[in-house]
């Protein structure tokens, strides 16, 4: 039996040897140069400085549920009529350690209660085309999708230890109102300092 008979075949390096010694010579650059950078870092210190102070206020609202009133859907026909007008109120008061200038600020919470327009939405009610839109103390628009400072709500002094924020909630119409009811809600943070 012959044996099988196999051809040489001619096997080319993938890397010519001149090539593979380019290829090692910028790979060996590219590492001392890494090696290099990472020989220059520096470190340094951070210093975090602060104060803790005993700074209460007792906080307090009016209601935890604001009722508006009851509004014939003849008077929100149209884009933008309002109606129906009801208050809420937070006041800080008892309070102690705010050092210079206190003041105190009411901050609502966007979320899925907002609407585009920044007013609190139907959530759960059945009325169609209404919205609550909420006043500042000074009569602004409250824009719930902004944020805390941003929301048209003015900072109220609290130099006397106590002091108070006046909200006013009424129906929004976003087109003409379908009758039934209405049901959202808001959160609310206040701040003060």
């Amino acid at each position: 039996m012959s044996k099988p008979s196999f051809a040489a075949a001619s096997q080319t390096p993938l890397t010519a040897p001149g090539r593979q010694r380019r290829c090692r010579s910028a790979l060996t650059a590219s590492v001392l140069a890494l090696v290099a950078n990472i020989s220059h870092a520096q470190t340094g210190t951070l210093t975090a400085n602060g104060t803790v102070v005993a700074t209460t206020c007792t906080l307090t609202v009016s209601s935890s549920t604001v009722t508006l009133p009851n509004v014939s859907s003849t008077s929100l026909k149209a884009a933008g009529d309002v109606a129906g007008t009801s208050f809420w109120t937070v006041t800080a008061s008892g309070c102690s350690g705010l050092g210079t200038g206190p003041v105190m600020r009411t901050f609502f919470e966007y979320g899925p209660n907002v609407s585009i327009g920044g007013r609190l939405a139907n959530v759960s009610g059945t009325a169609t085309n209404v919205e609550v839109q909420i006043l500042a103390p000074s009569g602004a628009v409250v824009d719930l999708t902004q944020g805390a400072g941003a929301q048209n709500v003015n900072t109220t002094s609290l130099s006397s230890g106590s002091a108070s924020q006046r909200f006013t909630l009424r129906y929004y119409a976003t087109g003409q109102a379908g009758a039934g009811s209405f049901s959202s809600y808001f959160v609310w943070t206040m701040s003060y300092s």
